[in-house]
């Protein structure tokens, strides 16, 4: 919105779930991910006096949830050692 102000409303963790199964994500985060996600943006909200827009898409796209930390440490293992293609 050019020249506009932008409104921001204050949404629970209900809310939070409902944006993401009417965007039809409901099943990227298992219920803990997603409450996870939820407290961890209502901290970094509560320390940012700006707020965060709600972007699920973003939010899916960004986040990933992994079923054990040896997964995470595998992901993270193949990224950092990836080879470059040129």
């Amino acid at each position: 919105m050019e020249g506009g102000k932008i409104m921001y409303r204050t949404i629970n963790s209900y809310e939070f779930e409902r944006a993401f199964i009417e965007m039809d994500r409901q099943n990227h985060f298992s219920k803990d991910g997603l409450n996870a996600l939820y407290d961890y943006l209502e901290e970094y909200v509560s320390t940012d006096d700006k707020g965060v827009e709600l972007d699920v898409i973003g939010l899916c796209c960004t986040w990933t949830e992994y079923e054990s930390f040896e997964d995470f440490k595998k992901n993270i293992l193949m990224m950092k050692y990836k080879p470059l293609k040129i």
